[in-house]
């Protein structure tokens, strides 16, 4: 686990080399018609992550309503389509391919000891509820509300920190890809007010967080 952990600095850093070795007429400059749909799917991903850690009390036996009746691998889902959002913007294509195909790898590998555990855990009733549900790809149709009360204070907790590093990645980036293509050091006017807009919503989510359970 500790070296799932690690994964996301190492993509990042394999992206930002993409970015140097590329050629500039190989990388898709920044543009509204790249910037917000990376960020929408992205921002999908922290959606999902929230929805599943919010409806999963601490100590919970495998959860089999909310994200969960969609796929039995929620927060494994959220984190692909944020890395989806986060390699598409580098705009270099050839990195985007090989880089999915790598975390696809991986995902598969991470999974697969996932379910072995908890196959081993949980027994028969895993068994059933792996038998009727895709293991990452959802069914939206599936869904059932949990009986569990959504709780904004672990979501928030959660996003908080995936939506600073999410922003955070895609400035560098930008950043990254104005030195390449334009020769130049200087941040998008795009990200600029998405970065005060991510302050503002971070500092909110911080009292809300306070005064909600």
């Amino acid at each position: 686990m500790a070296r799932r952990r690690q994964l996301p600095l190492w993509f990042f850093l394999l992206s930002l080399l993409a970015l140097i070795v590329a050629r500039p007429f190989w990388i898709v400059p920044d543009s509204l018609w790249l910037n917000i749909p990376c960020l929408a799917v992205s921002l999908g991903g922290i959606i999902i992550r929230m929805l599943a850690v919010g409806y999963t009390p601490p100590g919970a036996r495998f959860q089999s309503q909310g994200m969960y009746a969609l796929c039995r691998h929620p927060l494994e889902l959220g984190s692909f389509l944020i890395w989806l959002g986060i390699l598409a913007y580098t705009g270099v294509l050839g990195w985007m391919l090989c880089a999915l195909l790598l975390r696809g790898w991986m995902v598969e590998k991470i999974l697969e000891i996932e379910e072995n555990t908890l196959q081993r855990k949980f027994g028969s009733a895993y068994t059933t509820y792996a038998e009727n549900t895709n293991i990452l790809l959802p069914r939206w149709k599936a869904w059932t509300k949990p009986e569990e009360r959504f709780s904004w204070r672990r979501a928030l907790r959660l996003s908080n920190r995936d939506l600073m590093g999410l922003i955070l990645a895609m400035m560098i980036i930008s950043v990254f890809k104005d030195r390449v293509v334009s020769f130049g050091w200087s941040l998008d006017p795009f990200w600029v007010w998405t970065t005060i807009g991510t302050a503002v919503i971070l500092i909110i989510s911080q009292i809300v967080r306070k005064i909600v359970h």
